[in-house]
């Protein structure tokens, strides 16, 4: 879709520059895609040099997209063999897209993959974890709480335990090769017992522990 972008670019450019023929659309269209072109460069060369092939760098290609969506469209509406070319590149690229291969490669994705695996034996609805990122389990329906809301709520939790609101309540940390720290710190009024361990990291390994 870029490429067929670019011929949109040169569709504005060669309109802008016919004489007696400068339509005012298409003079809108070429500022406009100019102006996001230079907006994707000083956007994407002021964060990590915008390589865009490193996975946490990729979604700075979302400012891309109104660049590729006016200067396509234009190509769409004046080069009819832009349909099938567009069509192709869709299709080749689908499989890669779906793939996710980039975003698969992210550290926090593995945890993530790794973490709902092992939370397949708990009910959901009736298990309470403790986490940096509760909005990410919230939505498969377990309970979650950051760290500083569970210090700080210490009776309030344990007591809804005992109450039966949830069965069990997790916490997932992470322990430091360095100096065995472990982070985010819990309350040490919260009694853990250590269910499962692994590496994901060369400079610490994921704990997940449950409150007797």
């Amino acid at each position: 879709m870029f490429l067929v972008a670019i011929a949109g670019v040169a569709i504005c450019t060669r309109r802008w520059n016919r004489e007696g023929r400068v339509l005012g659309s298409s003079r809108l269209a070429t500022l406009f895609i100019s102006l996001c072109l230079f907006l994707v460069v000083v956007v994407q060369y002021s964060y990590s040099e915008g390589n865009l092939f490193l996975a946490a760098d990729a979604r700075l290609g979302v400012v891309l997209v109104p660049f590729i969506a006016v200067a396509a469209t234009i190509a769409l509406k004046e080069l009819p063999l832009a349909y099938p070319i567009a069509a192709l590149i869709v299709a080749l690229n689908m499989a890669t897209a779906g793939a996710n291969e980039k975003g698969k490669s992210l550290l926090l994705y593995r945890e993530y993959a790794s973490h709902l695996d092992f939370l397949k034996s708990y009910p959901k609805g009736r298990t309470l974890v403790i986490t940096e990122r509760p909005g990410m389990y919230v939505v498969h329906l377990y309970g979650a709480v950051d760290f500083n809301y569970a210090n700080n709520n210490y009776d309030d939790l344990t007591q809804g335990k005992a109450r039966h609101l949830y069965k069990d309540i997790l916490a997932i940390q992470f322990v430091h090769y360095k100096d065995k720290k472990v982070t985010p710190a819990l309350d040490s009024r919260y009694q853990l017992q250590t269910l499962y361990e692994y590496q994901n990291s060369a400079e610490y390994y994921v704990r997940i522990s449950k409150v007797n």
